[in-house]
């Protein structure tokens, strides 16, 4: 028999308060054979290059602590465009092989032109209907522009209800893992062979041992007492090992041989007391 047909036939088993919270086997297959074929073709490092390019251009709100400023229309236009210029003369969707994935770089796309023409609709309503309260007060006499003020914040979208659109559309980025969440806060590379401390900070195993060596015993970030000194092969976390192996295979393997080439001079220094300076040049005598 095969397994589906037992797993459905035991899922019978389950109590019933259970079952809406089921995930159909068939289901679960073919998502993961999706995954397995974005890994395999590399659809994944394509992504994960426009999702970063996407963020350089900052096109609704910056991204960072000194930049949270919301952008006008005409330079959230302009940079949607430069955005997409980009991305066509990188020929990054044409390497994206499932077809969903080109459909999906689509609607992306369209999303972002959308919230480009909702936000320019609103500037130009709130313009046309400011202008036409002024000359209405004017020629009536009347003082009814707080009243049609409060009327265009019920009605048209807020600051808020915009940034938090916004904010959104960038939460649709970190679908795809980015390496910056994946850093060792040391050398500010992959933490490969990552080390979980007792405080959960994580390290990769290269900058710990240099650490241990220079006479660290505490955590670099809090400062947790022989957080450092009591780690040991215990603390590898082998499932973000796993999952950095999968997702970001170039970056391990650049972080594996730099390791390596740090690691012979070290020996090399220890055994003829000379320093090897990086991409130092052999002397044949």
């Amino acid at each position: 028999m095969k397994f589906s047909k037992t797993f459905e036939n035991n899922l019978e088993r389950i109590p019933s308060d259970w079952k809406p919270f089921l995930i159909k086997y068939k289901t679960l297959k073919r998502c993961i054979k999706k995954i397995v074929l974005e890994l395999n073709d590399k659809g994944l490092l394509h992504w994960r290059k426009i999702f970063q390019i996407y963020m350089e251009y900052k096109i609704f709100v910056g991204n960072t602590e000194s930049d949270r400023e919301e952008r006008s229309w005409e330079f959230a236009q302009s940079q949607l465009n430069s955005f997409i210029d980009r991305i066509d003369n990188s020929h990054l969707v044409k390497r994206l092989k499932l077809p969903l994935s080109k459909i999906a770089y689509e609607n992306f796309v369209k999303l972002n032109i959308s919230l480009v023409l909702m936000k320019k609709f609103q500037y130009f309503n709130q313009l046309a209907t400011t202008k036409l309260i002024k000359k209405h007060d004017k020629k009536t006499s009347l003082v009814s522009g707080s009243m049609f003020r409060d009327l265009i914040e019920k009605n048209f979208l807020t600051e808020n209800t915009f940034r938090s659109l916004c904010c959104a559309m960038e939460q649709l980025t970190t679908i795809i893992p980015q390496i910056d969440d994946y850093n060792c806060p040391i050398c500010l590379n992959i933490a490969w062979k990552p080390i979980r401390l007792c405080c959960s900070h994580v390290f990769c195993v290269r900058c710990l041992v240099k650490s241990v060596r220079k006479g660290m015993r505490n955590c670099p970030i809090c400062r947790a007492k022989d957080a450092v000194y009591n780690a040991d092969q215990k603390n590898l976390d082998m499932c973000l090992m796993n999952f950095l192996d999968l997702y970001f295979p170039l970056e391990v393997h650049k972080k594996q041989k730099d390791d390596d080439r740090e690691r012979v001079a070290e020996e090399m220094e220890a055994i003829t007391g000379l320093r090897i300076e990086e991409r130092q040049s052999c002397a044949l005598l």
